[in-house]
């Protein structure tokens, strides 16, 4: 990667940046909001982590007597 090509990526994003800093709050709002989205999909995932565990535990059959889940 040239030197020009980085100094362009910054300018690039700082102009971008300066478009961004009127709005600021609504900016930080939505990273916030980006960052809980993400904690509660691996929230998610690990809650049907522990729900398939607890449904795939051996039972016994009330009426035979036998180990479910086999």
């Amino acid at each position: 990667m040239s030197q020009d090509s980085a100094s362009s990526g910054a300018k690039t994003y700082a102009r971008l940046m300066s478009y961004v800093a009127r709005y600021w709050a609504a900016f930080a709002v939505s990273i916030f909001g980006l960052v809980m989205h993400s904690a509660a999909e691996v929230a998610f995932v690990d809650l049907l982590g522990y729900i398939t565990d607890t449904v795939n535990i051996k039972r016994v059959d009330p009426y035979t007597k036998t180990c479910l889940g086999d």
